[in-house]
């Protein structure tokens, strides 16, 4: 939403000097925007899940992780009259961005400034709104675009290490302590004695690594559940008697 009460404030040309660009980082292509936003949204998400839990309606919830921040930007105006490109053709070039890169496969990366603010590295997510108004020859005259943009790390967007190939993100990791324990739940009456009580106590912790090995550590000391795969937990070689 523009910002109406300070472009009311500007002469014409002040107003086409507000702007907004965005980068794509691949290949170096800008878009520039006449916008003067009103306000901007950014949202982050804290994520979480259930553990079943023995004898109580009140689930032990195990936190995930929180997501990265996301800030929708609504109504940046595309004129080729300002801008001094064809809007079709910004259109078209835009759209691409929506697209796998072949080596990576994984979408382009972005940049997005306006003012002194940058977001840097980003990837669109959802979809990428572009409502146009038209000549007499259905030609764009001008579009205004709307996207979501999320923040990405650094090293996603680098070409991987081929040591890193198969190894589990933070999310598998978080995964595969879910998985544990779901099968402490399940396997809970053929747990040592001792360990049944520290487990039934929440008297425990899980440790993982990124080549999917998942631990408990009870007391200081770690027993071995598995290893988890990416979608299944192997049991095979346990040190709990599973």
């Amino acid at each position: 939403m523009e910002n109406t009460a300070a472009l009311q404030k500007q002469s014409r040309g002040d107003r086409l000097s507000g702007h907004a660009k965005l980068t794509n980082l691949l290949t170096n292509e800008e878009w520039e925007f006449i916008w003067n936003p009103e306000n901007i949204r950014e949202e982050i998400t804290i994520n979480s899940s259930e553990s079943p839990t023995i004898g109580s309606k009140i689930q032990y919830r195990n936190y995930t992780y929180t997501s990265a921040p996301r800030y929708s930007f609504s109504d940046l105006l595309l004129d080729g009259w300002c801008s001094g490109y064809t809007v079709e053709d910004a259109i078209a070039s835009l759209k691409k961005l929506e697209q796998l890169n072949p080596d990576k496969q994984q979408l382009p990366t972005i940049a997005f400034q306006w003012g002194s603010k940058k977001l840097e590295p980003c990837i669109l997510e959802g979809s990428l709104s572009i409502v146009s108004d038209l000549f007499l020859d259905q030609g764009a005259a001008r579009s205004r675009v709307s996207f979501t943009l999320v923040e990405v790390r650094v090293d996603d967007v680098t070409a991987n290490d081929p040591e890193d190939v198969g190894k589990l993100t933070e999310r598998q990791r978080s995964q595969a302590r879910e998985a544990a324990g779901k099968l402490l739940s399940e396997k809970l009456d053929k747990l040592d004695l001792a360990i049944r009580e520290k487990t039934r106590a929440y008297k425990f912790s899980y440790l993982t690594d990124e080549d999917g090995n998942v631990w408990i550590v009870v007391d200081g000391k770690k027993y071995k559940v598995g290893v988890y795969d990416g979608s299944t937990l192997n049991t095979e070689g346990n040190e709990l008697g599973l």
